[in-house]
């Protein structure tokens, strides 16, 4: 599943308040997936990177977020955190500082919701000495690949924040519906 088309279904999640609603469009994007996307899927809509009886987390704090962010925007982190002490959203403030100008990259490939997990499911295994590091580099590197709405939802995805109003029981119906 491309992250563009994630973001999109977020974005109307969020603007949609009946329930049921959600549901069905929730429901409409399941049989178009791929199988592996198919596994991630009920996880990116809950804010989750690992399904519940795993133990294992990302690591990632809002505090790593906003480093990646500043570096990837080219801001200093203080700046961010005032900015999102304003908006309230880190995700929109996300978006607005990539509308202020970011970087073109040559040989840009899309970015899809199995790469993203691909990368934060290794974080659990980065520990020790420059792990801090290594995990703002890859979030880096994914918040650059991120065009338009997709950096706010890769934002939200991180810090768990989605504010789409989907829960465990909207996933299970939407499955129910689909198949």
């Amino acid at each position: 599943m491309r992250f563009l088309q994630y973001s999109g279904l977020m974005d109307k999640l969020e603007s949609v308040s009946r329930r049921y609603d959600k549901t069905v469009l929730i429901a409409d994007e399941l049989p178009g997936l791929s199988d592996d996307d198919l596994e991630l899927f009920p996880l990116a809509l809950l804010g989750s990177f690992f399904p519940r009886h795993s133990s294992k987390e990302t690591g990632i704090s809002s505090k790593i977020v906003v480093r990646a962010m500043a570096k990837s925007f080219g801001k200093n982190s203080s700046e961010i955190e005032g900015m999102w002490g304003k908006q309230g959203d880190l995700g929109l403030v996300a978006q607005k500082l990539q509308s202020k100008g970011k970087q073109n990259t040559l040989n840009k490939k899309e970015l899809t919701l199995n790469e993203v997990y691909l990368q934060l499911r290794k974080f659990p295994d980065i520990t020790g000495k420059g792990s801090v590091d290594a995990k703002i580099s890859t979030l880096t590197g994914l918040m650059n690949k991120a065009d338009g709405n997709e950096i706010k939802f890769l934002v939200r995805l991180l810090i768990g924040d989605l504010r789409s109003g989907v829960g465990d029981g909207i996933v299970r119906d939407a499955l129910l519906l689909a198949y």
